[in-house]
């Protein structure tokens, strides 16, 4: 084999074989736990079975850890059960690895009483159309897989002149297409990894102008069970959250799903 096409079979072949590298087989005592969650689920007729359900598929969370299927079944647990906020909790981690599943769309949507279409969306997202259509390692291969055919491109641009006249003008194509990949998992890495989202877990909430009982009132109403947020700090066992409206207010830990 010649030096060139070496380089470029080695180009592909790397990130396939990275990419291959990442995924695994769930542990079987995960697998055990996630059917025997299931089972109880299907049975269940009181609230007992359904928290014994919960408490099943969380098992085989912490064995096997995140895991679309899982979380989509936490939630069904949940939502029965009718802790709402914990239920839409599991629905949204689920929702970065099953972002396509209709069914899993459809509990969302009846947790929150509203169609997820109707959400307002960033600009960033809003740009990236595909964004919210592909999960997490889905980003992740989609930036590898632009990556790989960039490189290869132009290392077939270079060793190959008679090739260039098709190649550079792909692997221009090919660079901007990874760029934006690299931009829609950086803002996928940037709302898993590192903000902290959460959502009230109790019938209702009263947010607090700071970290203690003491503290008037933030908002006129107390918060619902289900209302969303994201958490700006902790002191204590307090959140500063920034509800949808944009308005701050602090909330008890204890009382919140928080991931």
């Amino acid at each position: 084999m010649r030096e060139a096409p070496r380089r470029i079979v080695l180009a592909l072949a790397l990130p396939a074989l990275l990419l291959c590298s990442c995924t695994r087989a769930p542990p079987l005592d995960a697998v055990a736990s996630f059917e025997q969650a299931n089972q109880v689920l299907l049975e269940a007729k009181s609230e007992d079975d359904l928290l014994r359900a919960a408490t099943g598929f969380e098992a085989a969370l912490a064995r096997g850890g995140e895991n679309g299927a899982v979380l989509h079944g936490l939630g069904n647990a949940w939502l029965r059960a009718g802790k709402k906020g914990r239920a839409i909790a599991a629905y949204r981690r689920a929702l970065e690895y099953r972002p396509r599943d209709p069914f899993l769309q459809a509990n969302l949507e009846q947790a929150l009483g509203h169609r997820l279409a109707a959400e307002e969306r960033p600009l960033p997202r809003t740009l990236l159309f595909w964004h919210d259509s592909l999960s997490f390692p889905e980003k992740a291969q989609l930036l590898v897989g632009c990556t790989a055919l960039a490189c290869a491109l132009f290392l077939l641009g270079r060793s190959a002149p008679r090739a260039r006249a098709f190649a550079r003008p792909a692997c221009f194509g090919a660079t901007v297409a990874a760029l934006l990949a690299a931009a829609s998992y950086a803002l996928a890495v940037h709302e898993r990894d590192f903000t902290r989202h959460g959502v009230v877990a109790a019938s209702e909430v009263v947010a607090r102008k700071g970290n203690a009982a003491s503290f008037e009132p933030a908002f006129n109403e107390p918060l619902k069970d289900g209302a969303e947020f994201v958490v700006l700090e902790q002191r204590g066992d307090w959140l500063r959250v920034r509800v949808r409206d944009g308005l701050d207010g602090w909330l008890p830990a204890d009382r919140t799903e928080t991931w």
